[in-house]
C-alpha cells in the first residue's frame, strides 16, 4: 500500500526494550527506511521539519534529511542532527556506522565542524 506522494506506508513496531519503533520509508519503491523512535519521529514533525524523508547523499555518505520551511522557503535538514538539537560546531556520528538507524543509542555527539543547527531552522521555520 503507498501514501499520496506514491511512497510506501509507515511501518511500526514494538522492539526488545518495549519502544514504539517506526520505519520510515526513504523512497517511493520502499527499498530504504530510517528507523527511529515514534516519539523522535513526532518530535521532528513539531519541530517544524514536516517534509517527506529522503535518503540524501553527499560526498559517499548517506544522511537522513528532510525539507524545512524557512522564511525564503526551504532547506534541507538533517534529520539527526533535528532529533538531537545538535548545534554549530557538534558532528553527529553513527555508532553502528548505519546513517538510517536513527535510535537514540546510535547517535553519537562529537566536536566537529559542524556550522548549522537544524533544530533552530525547522522550529524558526515552524514559527514563521
Amino acid at each position: 500500500m503507498t501514501s499520496q506522494n506514491n511512497r510506501p506506508q509507515f511501518t511500526s513496531y514494538i522492539d526488545t526494550e518495549g519502544r514504539k519503533v517506526m520505519r520510515v520509508p526513504l523512497d517511493k519503491r520502499g527499498k530504504e527506511h530510517a528507523t527511529v523512535l515514534e516519539r523522535d519521529y513526532l518530535n521532528v514533525r513539531r519541530s517544524g521539519a514536516t517534509g517527506t524523508w529522503i535518503a540524501h547523499v553527499v560526498n559517499g555518505r548517506t544522511y537522513v534529511r528532510t525539507n524545512i520551511p524557512t522564511g525564503a522557503g526551504y532547506t534541507l535538514g538533517t534529520v539527526a542532527r533535528i532529533i538531537t538539537g545538535a548545534g554549530r560546531g557538534v558532528a553527529i556520528r553513527y555508532a553502528d556506522g548505519n546513517p538510517l538507524n536513527l535510535l537514540p543509542e546510535n547517535l553519537v555527539w562529537r566536536k566537529g565542524k559542524a556550522k548549522r543547527c537544524d533544530h533552530e531552522i525547522a522550529l524558526a521555520g515552524a514559527a514563521a
